[in-house]
């Protein structure tokens, strides 16, 4: 069988979507008339389902690994102890189908519209992929790079490249796997068309979307198309046969009117457009079987409402002749025996291990679910913003520190990379630069309020309550390589900013300020490339190492101390307890391998919260522009050793030459943070030398990314 493209009447094409939202979304328009006759048969409906069981269902569910192979059915051996199938970020060279010559001019055509995006790398654009894109419109080369670019920018906006590696799977894949998403591959076709199966009438998506947030069912949904796509492509390789064959058989034994409802129709329209970008013309035709008389009497009736090619697609069938449907596309041998063929895995004829039986979730497995995305850093389920991460656990919109959340991401020379932290008072995260590999951990208080923090409800509360500074940074490091010369940390960006006159000022004042309470600070706005004919120095403001507040020293073998002790301001040697000794230890100290060195510092942070609070920015600054002071997000946080020898003796810039650094990362608040692609476009351009970088990147000034 020829699997042809066919437009939809809501301007996409059917997509592989191993639920009922395409079914659903089909019948949409004649919404109505199917609710009147599903009326009449409501009373043949039951849930699965009640709060009595909840508990015993999800462990049954769990022992018995039901959905865990979901995606593992195309497999030759679906249950061997291999990765679930994850879809390539690198371009394939997967199998192409028959192509008439306009058909192979057309995508040579398409490759050329779209050599901008491939270069980007959000989007795949192998041939294969991008056939896909074509036929899903009808050959049409310019609405086809359309499409192609909306998908790009669909996975670039809600990072879905980074779903399978950085987000918490434990949350947002296993913990719900037997029951959303329903059904799974399994087996093949009578023409080796891939073959999946969604168990509609046991879901309950609406009552799952009054549960959840749909934010989260939206991430649920990403992962769950990598997942399905991975192994679309993954049999297709190993086969050597084209994607897009894809059959799907959807059982509504169940279905009733419950299910049917307006608001929760909108939102799986939503999942629907995501599946669009994610996995576009992979369907070849879906079989509804065991549905309801009143069901199919509706489709016979509206069915004339949509384009032949889909009223095509879409077959059903009643519970009488379900069998004879399924037959017509599949053979007995990958029928489940449920609903009449000879499948059976494990002894069980529902194949539930690779068909998720579905079913509205138990309470304890929504409340398990709720409990990880609270505790876990994987990305902010409140907001698809890929460079947003949910607060610390204990904090609330109420309690959230003033602008938003700090976040952190490793930078150029630092890695690894693309990796999006938040602060965060119970975790610490890994660095390595070409001189020393370690950790970091950024503590931020949740809330400037003391009642807050009294009550204990967010994490280090003892530590940060009853001090003036609201942020402290904890860094634990062991060297590769002795670093010669003098060691400072601080903020750099990473471009120079032309700064008005007025604005200089306030800095001055700021830098004064600082200078007065803190002592030693090295501070420069940087040289402005355009009239530098030399190497520019980028703005930077750092102290010396002797500033640290507190450090540690782990001889070679010894156990370093953990960065999230509670105990950990009480270790090593701290300046707080003995200034004299602290400077003077530090002053003698040789960062050497072998050794572990952990450092706390907060030094001037009270000085400037309360120098960049509004109440004293609005004093210096006039009220149009209290805001903008010469400081572009994200910032970068950092350490560096800085060489000096007999050349450079008389210039006392820190140019990055002179540098050797031990640790960067880049931060911002995340009411103004530029997106995860924003972020990467700084890191990338860094690798391409930094005067260049600060001439072609031009992003507004806000004082607030600090």
């Amino acid at each position: 069988m020829k699997s042809n493209p066919v437009p939809g009447q809501f301007g996409w094409t059917l997509q592989v979507d191993i639920s009922f939202a395409s079914v659903f979304l089909l019948l949409a328009p004649a919404l109505p008339g199917i609710f009147l006759l599903l009326r009449k048969c409501t009373q043949q409906t039951t849930r699965f389902q009640n709060s009595d069981e909840d508990e015993n269902e999800e462990q049954l569910y769990e022992a018995q690994g039901f959905g865990r192979y979901k995606y593992c059915g195309l497999r030759p051996n679906p249950f061997a102890a291999e990765p679930l199938p994850s879809y390539s970020l690198t371009e394939l060279d997967l199998p192409l189908p028959h192509m008439e010559p306009n058909e192979i001019a057309a995508l040579h055509d398409l490759e050329q519209c779209v050599v901008d995006v491939k270069q980007e790398g959000y989007q795949r654009a192998d041939r294969a992929t991008l056939l896909r894109y074509l036929r899903a419109r009808q050959g049409d080369v310019q609405r086809a790079a359309k499409l192609f670019r909306e998908a790009a920018a669909w996975r670039q906006t809600h990072d879905v490249n980074r779903a399978l590696t950085h987000w918490n799977l434990d949350a947002l894949e296993r913990c719900l796997a037997p029951w959303w998403p329903s059904g799974g591959l399994l087996g093949f076709g009578l023409n080796g068309e891939p073959v999946a199966f969604e168990r509609l009438g046991r879901c309950d998506f609406p009552r799952l979307t009054e549960a959840l947030p749909f934010e989260i069912l939206l991430k649920i949904d990403f992962v769950h198309c990598m997942r399905a796509m991975g192994a679309l492509e993954e049999d297709a390789m190993r086969r050597q046969v084209p994607v897009g064959q894809l059959i799907l058989v959807i059982d509504a034994h169940g279905f009733g009117i419950e299910h049917a409802r307006i608001g929760a129709a909108r939102k799986l329209a939503k999942l629907v457009e995501s599946r669009t970008f994610l996995m576009t013309e992979t369907i070849f035709q879906i079989l509804v079987v065991r549905a309801p008389t009143a069901f199919v009497t509706a489709w016979d009736m509206f069915k004339v409402l949509f384009d032949a090619g889909i009223a095509k697609k879409v077959r059903m069938a009643t519970e009488a002749h379900s069998l004879s449907l399924l037959r017509q596309f599949i053979d007995d041998d990958n029928i489940p025996a449920y609903l009449g063929g000879k499948k059976i895995t494990h002894g069980d004829p529902e194949c539930r291990h690779m068909v998720a039986p579905g079913g509205f979730p138990p309470k304890a497995a929504l409340d398990r679910l709720k409990k990880l995305l609270e505790e876990e850093q994987f990305g902010n389920p409140l907001s698809m913003n890929p460079g947003l991460a949910p607060p610390p656990h204990g904090t609330t919109s109420a309690t959230r520190p003033e602008g938003g959340d700090i976040i952190m991401m490793n930078a150029e020379p630092c890695g690894p990379q693309e990796a999006v932290y938040v602060h965060s008072s119970h975790e610490y995260y890994p660095f390595e630069s070409n001189v020393c590999q370690g950790f970091f951990m950024s503590l931020h208080r949740p809330s400037d309020d003391p009642q807050h923090l009294k009550k204990g409800s967010c994490p280090q509360r003892k530590h940060m309550h009853k001090k003036q500074r609201l942020w402290e940074h904890r860094i634990q490091f062991s060297m590769k390589e002795r670093v010669e010369g003098p060691v400072f940390f601080g903020v750099e960006q990473d471009r120079y900013q032309k700064v008005p006159w007025h604005q200089k000022a306030v800095v001055a004042q700021i830098v004064s300020a600082i200078k007065q309470a803190a002592g030693c600070l090295y501070q420069s706005n940087g040289d402005d490339p355009e009239k530098t004919k030399d190497e520019a120095e980028r703005p930077v403001a750092v102290f010396p190492l002797t500033m640290m507040d507190q450090f540690i020293f782990t001889g070679e073998g010894e156990h370093p101390p953990d960065l999230t002790d509670p105990n950990f301001s009480n270790l090593g040697c701290s300046k707080e307890r003995d200034s004299a000794g602290f400077k003077a230890t530090l002053e003698a100290l040789d960062l050497v391998p072998g050794p572990t060195f952990t450092f706390g510092f907060s030094c001037v942070a009270h000085y400037f919260n309360t120098l960049l609070s509004r109440n004293a920015l609005e004093r210096m600054l006039p009220p149009m522009s209290r805001l903008h002071v010469g400081i572009c997000p994200p910032g970068f946080i950092t350490m560096y050793g800085l060489k000096v020898d007999d050349s450079t003796a008389d210039d006392r810039r820190h140019l990055d030459s002179k540098k050797l650094y031990l640790w960067r990362v880049a931060f911002w608040r995340s009411h103004v943070s530029p997106y995860v692609s924003a972020a990467n476009e700084l890191l990338l351009s860094s690798r391409k030398g930094y005067n260049k970088a600060m001439v072609l990147n031009k992003r507004r000034n806000c004082w607030g990314c600090l």
